[in-house]
C-alpha cells in the first residue's frame, strides 16, 4: 500500500518539477528570441510577438504558471486538511 502511494506521489512531483523546468526555460527562451533588449528588438517586437515560436513559448509560460499555482493550492489544501484533522 505504501509503495503504491509513494509511486503516485513521485509521479505527481515529477509532473510539477517538469512544469517548473518548462516555465523557467520558456521564460528564458522568450526573452532571448522574442523580446530582444535593443532598439531593433523594440522595432521587431510587433512582428515577433505573433510568430509561431513566440506563441508556443507564451503558451508554455502561461501553462507553467497555472500549474505552479495549482501546485501551491494543492499543497496548501493538503497541509490545511492535516492540521484540521489533528
Amino acid at each position: 500500500m505504501f509503495l503504491v502511494i509513494y509511486k503516485q506521489v513521485k509521479n505527481i512531483c515529477g509532473i510539477y518539477l517538469l512544469w517548473i523546468f518548462l516555465h523557467f526555460i520558456g521564460s528564458q527562451l522568450y526573452v532571448k528570441f522574442c523580446t530582444h533588449y535593443s532598439i531593433s528588438g523594440f522595432l521587431l517586437s510587433p512582428f515577433l510577438a505573433n510568430s509561431i515560436h513566440c506563441n508556443g513559448l507564451r503558451w508554455i509560460i502561461n501553462q507553467g504558471a497555472l500549474s505552479i499555482n495549482s501546485m501551491w493550492v494543492v499543497l496548501g489544501t493538503y497541509i490545511s486538511s492535516k492540521l484540521i484533522q489533528n
